[in-house]
Order: structure tokens, then C-alpha cells, then sequence
């Protein structure tokens, strides 16, 4: 509960964080109960643009009561910690790495079960992929920031100790934004849609994406969005042939799309906007015949939009 003191108390993490801490109390032996109370509460209305209106809800603040879920029902145990945080789904990769890592650092490396980093000295030395660092270098690094933080804030740092300063604990001013309410998931092939040009459609083999993608690269091909809502979240793809569009909103230029990315990133966020009058909108998109100077090609590749509503 200390810990909760660092948040703001009206914030949306702390909120959920503070329902966890009050169900794990009532329900201390069942965390499938708690984790049954989190969705009901919780697990609905994601805003963000690739979970809105499916089971897929990756939202920070519900991957962190996962992470407390792990915590509170694990009771020191790794396994335990890291089976409940596994097994609460979403984001099933760094959930369970978090609770670990956070139970690591209560525990101390030497109380760590060995069967949890027996495998750690072959692979210490070895960078990870797509990085510049293996394990002892980012743990080197990390320390050396950590000491960085404790002398910044008017600690002592000698060979052999550390004193940190005692604090009180401090929430931040809070910063909080709501696009509102997802009301539909408009795909390519919807009615919402009208297009013009020489759209074509593709649709997607295997994993990855699903529904199908319009694509087109003629200047003045034109994509027309009529929707009723607050605002709404256009989804593309981009890519390293990726070209620019001109955005229309009810008639005026509203902003532009750049769907050019470097190698080996992903983005798909090719325009939004929130805070509309309620009512009926029109969102045009026409594909411009400059590219931009980094791009091979002028490929606008629309894949869905998210519409918005008010909460």
C-alpha cells in the first residue's frame, strides 16, 4: 500500500491497483476470483486502436494488476508468482518478467531458487538480439545509473556501501487523457468506407494481421471515412515503401500521413483525432504523388478505423 503512495490516487492505475490490493483481501486463497472481478471491471472499452473491440487489451493498467496479482497471490514463491501473472493472459510475455524481476530485487540474487537463473552464466556474455547489450553489460549499466540517482538525490556512494536518503513518498500531478469510448470497428470492406481510384485489396496470408488491407499509390487516389462519433483512430500499414496522404476532416486539412518507417520497426498509427462534437464526421484521405525522400515507394495501406464515442 506504500507504494501507492507515488501514484495518483485518481488516476486509472491506481484505481485498478487499489481494487486488486481490496479483492486479494477478500479473496485470499482464490486468484481466479480477483482475476474474474479485474475483467468484469476492467478488461473493456481499450482505447488503443489495435485492442478496441476484441479480446486483445495489452492497456498498462491492467497488465500491472497483473503484475500485483502475481505478487500478492505468488507469497514470495517464484513459481507461484510467475504461474498467476502467466496465466492472467494479455501480455503473457513481460507480465510474468516483471512480477519475477520485482520479486527478484525483494529477495535479493543469492535467495533466487537456482533452477530460475542456473542457465544465466552460459548466456552472460552473449548479446541479445536486436540490442547492443548482453546480460552483465545491462546489468553494469543499470547499476551505474541506479548509483547516478542515489548520489543525485543526496545519497552517499563508496566502494564498499550505499546510503540512500529516506524520502516521502510523492504522487505526481495528474496527467490523464481519455479518447473515449471505441463504438465500432469499421474494416476496409465496411459501408463506411467509399474509395476512388485504383484502390486494390489484399488479403493477408497467415498470422500477423487479420481483416484485409486497401492499398493504393496513385496520386489522388482518395479513401472516404463518414462515421458518427467523438473521433476515430485510422490503422495502417507502413512500411519502408511507405507514402504520404493529405487528411481531410468534414472538409478542411486536418494533417497528413507519412507511412514511410525504418527497417525492423512497426508502427501502424496513421492518423487520430478525439474531441469531436458528437455527430456525424467525414474523415478523406488522398494519396499525395511525393513520397518523401526516404521512401521507395507512395504505398498507402489502410487497414481498418476505430470510431470513438463519448464515455
Amino acid at each position: 500500500a506504500q507504494g501507492l503512495l507515488s501514484i495518483p490516487p485518481d488516476s486509472g492505475y491506481g484505481r485498478i491497483i487499489r481494487d486488486v490490493l481490496a479483492w486479494s483481501a477478500q479473496h485470499p486463497d482464490d486468484w481466479r476470483k480477483t482475476w474474474q472481478l479485474l475483467e468484469e471491471r476492467w478488461d473493456k472499452d481499450d482505447a488503443c486502436p489495435d485492442g478496441a473491440r476484441t479480446a486483445f487489451n495489452i492497456d498498462a493498467r491492467l497488465n500491472g494488476a497483473y503484475v500485483a496479482l502475481g505478487l500478492l497471490y505468488g507469497k514470495g514463491d517464484f513459481a507461484k508468482t510467475l504461474e498467476v501473472s502467466t496465466r492472467s493472459g494479455q501480455d503473457s510475455d513481460c507480465n510474468p518478467s516483471s512480477a519475477a524481476g520485482i520479486l527478484g530485487v525483494i529477495l535479493g540474487y543469492d535467495r533466487i531458487p537456482e533452477v530460475w537463473k542456473s542457465g544465466i552464466p552460459k548466456l552472460a556474455d552473449t548479446k541479445f538480439e536486436f540490442t547492443s547489450y548482453s546480460f552483465n553489460e545491462i546489468v553494469r549499466s543499470t547499476l551505474k545509473r541506479a548509483l547516478q540517482v542515489v548520489e543525485g538525490a543526496g545519497g552517499r556512494v563508496t566502494a564498499t556501501e550505499v546510503e540512500v536518503p529516506a524520502q516521502a513518498s510523492k504522487a505526481p500531478p495528474l496527467e490523464q487523457w481519455d479518447a473515449g469510448v471505441p463504438r465500432k470497428r469499421a474494416e476496409v470492406e465496411e459501408p463506411d468506407w467509399t474509395w476512388k481510384g485504383g484502390w486494390v485489396v489484399e488479403t493477408p496470408k497467415g498470422g500477423g494481421s487479420s481483416g484485409k488491407v486497401k492499398q493504393a499509390a496513385g496520386p489522388g487516389d482518395e479513401a472516404t471515412l463518414t462515421f458518427e462519433g467523438t473521433g476515430v483512430a485510422i490503422v495502417g500499414r507502413c512500411s519502408q515503401e511507405g507514402g504520404r496522404a493529405d487528411v481531410y476532416l468534414d472538409g478542411a486539412r486536418a494533417g497528413e500521413i507519412d507511412a514511410w518507417i525504418p527497417e525492423r520497426t512497426h508502427d501502424n498509427d496513421y492518423w487520430h483525432v478525439t474531441g469531436l462534437a458528437p455527430g456525424r464526421h467525414t474523415v478523406r484521405i488522398v494519396v499525395r504523388g511525393d513520397p518523401g525522400s526516404r521512401s521507395s515507394g507512395r504505398q498507402i495501406e489502410i487497414q481498418r478505423a476505430i470510431v470513438y464515442g463519448v464515455r
